[in-house]
C-alpha cells in the first residue's frame, strides 16, 4: 500500500497492490470537515462549563458556518466565545440556568451556545432537516465533488470512501439510500460513519456498485 497523492501528480489517495499483482485506487472523502472543528469547540467549552453545549440544526446546508475550512475561522470563534465567557459573565449565566434552563450564550453563524443548568426546563424550538429528503442531496454532492478528482477515470478499478459522520448518515440509511447510478470515473462508493479510532468493517456503511449506467 502506498499513499501517492501530490498536488501536481493527480491520483487516488491510496494505491493497493496486491499479491497476485492486481490493485486497487482508493480516493478518500470527508464531507463535513468542519464537524470535527465543531467537538474541538465543544471540547474547549466543556472545559469552562460542562454544561455548555452548541447547539445546531441538523441536516440542512449552514448559509453561516462560523468553523469554516481554515484555522482563522476557528481563532474568530474562540475569540467570541471568550468575550461572552468571562468569568463575570459565565457567573451570571449560571445564575440564569438555576432559575430557567437553558439560557442562550450567544449565536456563533448558524449555530447556538446553550448553558444548561438546574433551573425549569424551558423548551427549545426542535429544528431540523428530514434525512430521508437531505440524504439524497448530500450524496449528490459527494458525487458530483470527486468525480473528477485526481484522474479516477484513469486509476481503475477504484473505490472512493467517504466519512459522512457529522450529517446525521445514521437517520439517513434507510430504502430511500440506494444510488441508482453512479459517475463513470467511479467504480464503486462505500458511505459509512467512522470516528478516528474506528474501523471500517465495524461502521455502519452503505456499498455501491457502478451498474455502469
Amino acid at each position: 500500500m502506498s499513499f501517492p497523492y501530490a498536488k501536481k501528480s493527480r491520483k487516488p489517495d491510496i494505491h493497493v497492490k496486491y499479491r497476485d499483482t492486481s490493485e486497487l485506487y482508493v480516493e478518500c472523502y470527508h464531507y463535513s470537515k468542519w464537524w470535527w472543528v465543531e467537538h474541538l469547540v465543544e471540547e474547549v467549552l466543556s472545559a469552562m462549563d460542562r454544561n455548555l453545549r452548541i447547539e445546531r440544526v441538523h441536516n440542512v446546508a449552514y448559509e453561516n458556518n462560523p468553523f469554516g475550512d481554515s484555522d482563522e475561522a476557528v481563532i474568530k470563534v474562540l475569540a467570541k466565545l471568550r468575550k461572552y465567557l468571562a468569568p463575570d459573565r459565565l457567573a451570571d449565566l449560571r445564575r440564569q440556568a438555576s432559575e430557567e434552563t437553558p439560557v442562550e450564550v450567544c449565536e456563533i453563524g448558524d449555530f447556538n451556545v446553550l448553558l444548561y443548568g438546574c433551573g425549569a426546563y424551558s423548551a427549545r424550538s426542535n429544528r431540523h432537516g428530514e434525512p430521508i429528503n437531505s440524504w439524497p442531496v448530500f450524496r449528490n454532492e459527494i458525487l458530483k465533488e470527486k468525480k473528477c478528482k485526481n484522474d479516477l477515470q484513469n486509476h481503475r478499478p477504484n473505490l472512493l470512501m467517504v466519512n459522512c459522520l457529522g450529517i446525521d448518515f445514521q437517520a439517513s440509511l434507510n430504502d430511500s439510500s440506494e444510488v441508482s447510478c453512479l459517475p463513470r470515473s467511479i467504480d464503486e462508493v462505500w458511505f459509512c460513519t467512522c470516528g478516528i479510532n474506528d474501523k471500517i468493517e465495524n461502521c455502519r456503511r452503505l456499498v455501491v456498485p457502478n451498474p455502469s449506467c
